[in-house]
């Protein structure tokens, strides 16, 4: 990846840039349309947790309660549910849970989102928008390799990290949301293959294709994904749970390799060339960003059920990621610029 012909890559980005902005804009917009429920279940539809004074809560859900069926749809019938429009606020639903034993019939109205979702949203959206402009702010400074796939990072996580627009229509829905597992599967095989690239490319990839290398099992992942959204297969089914332990498995291998990588490089450099390739900033910005996540990732293969006090929050360390990785290849391509020009 010669670095004099990544400039041509500008345009491309700030055009992508833009279009994601554009949705963002659409879909913080909708949020006001977005209803709310107030519980969440696991991937068994067992209710884990249950927000304080939400609709759930005034139905008479519980945490341990599973759901059987939604508005006549069985919770394992994949295809039907996908089909299912938004609910609107103020709607009424009947749910059928299994509680002890027992079957119940429970009905919840739909409300708006209450100020403290909304703000997480809004949140979450804004540390995606910082992914993306430290993205491109660094490669429109220094357009090399490394801000190259920074940029392609930022435009990733920005995407996935978004408010999306509801799409009413079905086949419109199926469309958008299948490209989902392809974009942020890019988005951590690009952070892992910066983190071999910087500052150095590390020695077990400079005789390799490392992008074949990186690349290749995040595509197949992705691929798996797709598959499970156009065929859906229902319910509890073998495949489903196959899913749940490659896609764990993906996080943990690649995110951690992406957090050894940076060790490596910060370990094996001398204290001067730390402070010239901006490596303090990377880590302490990835331990911290990506801590977190890590941590319930690995939590959750453990324990699909599990449930970390204020986890819903963890995401906000992220915002520390893109701005240490934009700061420290700022600071290396300015020391490379400054050594050359000396």
């Amino acid at each position: 990846m010669e670095n004099n012909n990544l400039e041509k890559f500008s345009g491309v980005f700030v055009g992508l840039s833009a279009i994601i902005v554009v949705l963002q804009i659409v879909g913080g917009l909708d949020l006001r349309n977005a209803p709310y429920n107030g519980f969440s279940t696991d991937k068994n539809h067992k209710v884990k947790k249950i927000e304080s004074g939400s609709p759930a809560e005034h139905a008479g859900f519980m945490v341990g309660d599973v759901v059987a069926s939604r508005n006549g749809i069985d919770s394992n019938d994949a295809k039907s549910r996908s089909r299912q429009l938004r609910a609107e606020i103020g709607e009424t639903q009947s749910f059928v849970i299994e509680r002890d034993g027992q079957t119940m019939n429970l009905e919840l109205t739909f409300s708006a989102l209450p100020p403290r979702e909304k703000m997480r949203r809004y949140a979450g959206a804004t540390i995606g928008l910082i992914f993306i402009f430290c993205g491109l702010r660094a490669f429109r400074k220094f357009p090399t390799k490394c801000s190259f796939l920074l940029s392609v990072v930022g435009l990733c996580f920005g995407f996935f990290m978004m408010n999306h627009p509801y799409l009413a229509t079905y086949e419109l829905r199926m469309i958008y949301f299948s490209i989902f597992p392809f974009i942020i599967l890019c988005g951590v095989a690009s952070l892992l293959y910066y983190m071999v690239s910087f500052p150095k490319t590390k020695q077990p990839f400079q005789n390799t294709n490392a992008a074949w290398i990186i690349y290749t099992p995040a595509l197949l992942v992705a691929v798996f994904r797709l598959y499970l959204n156009i065929f859906q297969p229902d319910g509890d089914t073998a495949v489903h749970r196959a899913w749940d332990i490659v896609i764990g498995l993906f996080a943990i291998t690649f995110l951690s390799a992406t957090v050894i990588a940076m060790a490596h490089s910060y370990f094996s450099s001398s204290p001067k060339e730390r402070q010239l390739y901006g490596l303090n900033f990377l880590l302490a910005g990835t331990v911290v960003g990506l801590g977190p996540g890590v941590i319930t990732t690995v939590g959750r293969l453990i324990s699909p059920s599990v449930v970390f006090p204020g986890e819903e929050y963890y995401f906000l360390a992220m915002a520390l990621i893109p701005i240490s990785l934009m700061l420290a290849t700022i600071k290396k391509e300015t020391s490379v610029q400054t050594d050359n020009i000396a």
